[in-house]
């Protein structure tokens, strides 16, 4: 943003994306100037004897380490967005993914991120929730912590969708957004 002459500037971040928004608003909340998390990643927010087993985790590492990537991949689609979702999915989602694949190791194991809420709050920063209605646990109860911590915060469910909520109904989450940011912007 440096380099781009950008001084200020909201920051939208989806599952995982909406650690690294939440961690940039924390380190830089003098230029953030509204923060959007999309079913994010942040489960440390949870208490520790309420983070559900995510034993999809574990099987898709062992897939993948066992060199059959389509199987882990399906096994992790299918853990955050719901049974049957990587089979139901585009071509170019899949040639995505799988481009991505490497990552998953590294997402499987990286330690839970600790979000200080505090700074976001100091600043006034407001923030925007958003879920799907089926998205699986632990996403719901993220959002529902989350809602207690900001304090200047707004929650939005996208219905029917799932983790994928972007790609399930991309024009309400663009709304949603655009209503966020520009509050005039008007319903369509």
């Amino acid at each position: 943003m440096d380099h781009l002459g950008i001084h200020h500037f909201a920051v939208l971040g989806h599952s995982r994306g909406g650690r690294v928004a939440a961690e940039m608003a924390c380190r830089r909340p003098d230029r953030v100037t509204h923060l959007l998390l999309a079913d994010p990643g942040l489960g440390s927010v949870l208490p520790e004897d309420s983070m559900p087993a995510l034993p999809y985790r574990d099987l898709a590492l062992a897939a993948y380490e066992h060199g059959d990537t389509d199987t882990a991949l399906e096994i992790f689609i299918d853990g955050v967005s719901g049974a049957g979702t990587w089979k139901r999915m585009v071509s170019w989602f899949k040639a995505m993914t799988r481009e991505q694949a490497a990552t998953l190791p590294l997402i499987i194991r990286e330690p839970l991120y600790e979000l200080n809420p505090s700074r976001i709050n100091e600043y006034g920063i407001p923030v925007t929730l958003m879920g799907g209605s089926n998205s699986p646990a632990p996403f719901p109860a993220i959002l529902d912590a989350l809602q207690q911590h900001f304090s200047h915060v707004t929650r939005h469910t996208l219905t029917p969708a799932s983790h994928g909520l972007n790609l399930a109904l991309p024009h309400a989450f663009n709304q949603i957004i655009l209503e966020e940011l520009i509050p005039e912007t008007p319903a369509r």
